[in-house]
């Protein structure tokens, strides 16, 4: 048994897989599920469950993102793991069974951008930003490079048996120099196994934030997020 120190979602009570969280006097405690332990299965538990595991998952393909990874642990809140911050802040904005455009890539408070077009397809996402702009406060002195960082979001299985109904691929594009003024192109491409796994869905949205990087291709500052 163990105790959680920091609330990330409240009060916390119920199972998933082999894990059972209890509040007991204000405190959340984590224990092991016994062998004769059943699972309740009553839709808002079901509920419950499926909208946890996936603000999880999706948790973790952030995560797995080094430079996302990076821009949480900089510009995210102290006090909370990593892992912890994006399921408290994204808790709200899934579903058991997908995910809302209100998802925060990134933490809030970046600069604005906005989409001109959104192209998926099993070899690359290609997504093409209106021209920044100088109110963005980009200082091209020093943030001389930009990075698109993404997440695929992936849905509806073509076959449902022996399928996932949900995945999600990270990706990020190739560098391109930093420029105000112009309409910007950013490309990234998936991996023969990344593609594979697009086919095997028939929806996809793509959730996404610009980076400013440095000569070094450090991390600057961070966009909003958007999704397409």
């Amino acid at each position: 048994m163990a105790n959680l120190k920091e609330k990330v979602l409240g009060s916390v009570s119920g199972g998933l897989g082999d894990i059972i969280f209890r509040n007991v006097k204000g405190k959340n405690v984590i224990s092991m599920k016994p062998a004769s332990f059943n699972t309740p299965q009553d839709p808002g538990s079901v509920a419950r469950r499926g909208k946890f595991l996936m603000v999880v998952k999706l948790a973790a393909s952030i995560n797995s993102n080094v430079q996302l990874k990076s821009i949480w642990k900089q510009f995210g809140p102290s006090g909370l793991s990593i892992i912890n911050t994006l399921v408290k802040t994204n808790y709200l904005n899934v579903t058991p069974d997908d995910i809302n455009d209100s998802m925060l890539l990134v933490p809030s408070g970046g600069f604005g951008i906005a989409t001109v077009s959104v192209d998926k397809t099993a070899d690359q996402v290609v997504i093409e930003l209106q021209a920044i702009g100088t109110a963005s406060g980009i200082d091209t002195g020093i943030e001389k490079k930009l990075r698109l960082m993404m997440i695929l979001f992936l849905k509806s299985p073509v076959i449902v048996e022996n399928t996932a109904p949900y995945a999600f691929i990270s990706l990020s594009s190739g560098i391109l120099n930093t420029s105000l003024t112009v309409p910007l192109t950013f490309t990234a491409l998936l991996m023969s196994n990344q593609s594979l796994l697009f086919n095997q869905y028939q929806e996809s949205k793509v959730f996404f934030a610009l980076v400013t990087l440095n000569e070094q291709e450090d991390l600057i500052r961070h966009s909003i997020s958007l999704f397409g």
